[in-house]
């Protein structure tokens, strides 16, 4: 199991140290699975909000709350390759990095604290909303004079509004029925399960040969990008359909879509994966 340990936390910057990656982890490859390494960056952000980062239990309440709408992730290919045995004492930094009215963009990263490498970068831009209405509302005044300082200033590329592109005609379609284990403390589901989703539409379509270059277990290639827009939500038991494809200039680029319950557009990610897969770490007994 993990443990954590919160090194400090104010409303512009906290810091979170973590020893050891749980055995769950894993995936059937033997590799950190990409949607147990968002779940660390969600681990430590949660307990850095806990502690006052951003103020975040000053700016949600019975009538608000904070929404993810974008998110770009970077990841080192070295994190593929920690394992059990690795000797993993993570650091996870976070800080604030742009303020407008009614949204906020910060960076968590995950750096080793043996070697002092950044593994991982984990851009947000959350967005306060109204409840009831589900309509972005403004911070209020005395937060946005607190940080006024991240008033303008640069953002991520990775988290900048964009047109989201058509799905191709000949796009692979993979459909899945979430559980009510895939949902979050929100009551819908978590984002994590939105990648793993993805994971498995690419290994489907991978091994069924529609994608160039890539024919294994897509778990075997280091997820290296992510760069992700969340549309809408959805609950358990709701029908989605995932479309991916893949870049005709760049192969290691590979999109997905995904369509609740067949018309509606929810999530839109863009993807680089490494173009090497890594060796499974385990044999099959059967």
């Amino acid at each position: 199991m993990s443990l954590y340990k919160i090194n400090y936390a104010n409303g512009s910057s906290a810091s979170v140290t973590i020893r050891g990656i749980p055995l769950g982890d894993f995936d059937r490859t033997g590799h950190w699975a990409v949607w147990c390494v968002t779940k660390m960056f969600e681990a430590a952000r949660i307990l850095a909000f806990m502690k006052g980062f951003i103020d975040h239990e000053n700016i949600v309440n019975e009538d608000a709350a904070i929404a993810v709408v974008k998110q770009h992730l970077h990841l080192d290919s070295k994190l593929h390759r920690l394992n059990l045995a690795s000797l993993t004492e993570i650091t996870s930094n976070l800080e604030i990095k742009q303020q407008k009215k009614s949204s906020l963009m910060f960076v968590v990263n995950l750096k080793n604290e043996t070697t002092d490498e950044i593994l991982g970068e984990n851009y947000f831009k959350v967005v306060r909303i109204s409840r009831k209405t589900r309509r972005s509302i403004p911070f209020p005044e005395w937060y946005q004079k607190k940080y006024s300082s991240f008033m303008g200033t640069p953002g991520h590329p990775g988290t900048e509004k964009e047109d989201l592109p058509k799905i191709p005609e000949n796009a692979f379609k993979y459909t899945v029925f979430p559980g009510h284990s895939d949902e979050d403390v929100n009551g819908h589901l978590n984002q994590s399960s939105y990648i793993r989703f993805c994971m498995d539409a690419a290994t489907r379509a991978s091994l069924n040969g529609y994608y160039d270059h890539y024919t294994k277990d897509m778990c075997l290639y280091p997820s290296l990008q992510w760069t992700i827009t969340y549309v809408g939500e959805s609950l358990a038991n709701d029908e989605l359909n995932i479309f991916t494809w893949q870049s005709e200039n760049c192969p290691e680029q590979i999109y997905f879509t995904m369509l609740v319950n067949g018309h509606k557009i929810i999530f839109h990610a863009s993807t680089i994966f490494g173009k090497e897969a890594d060796e499974p770490r385990f044999f099959r007994k059967l």
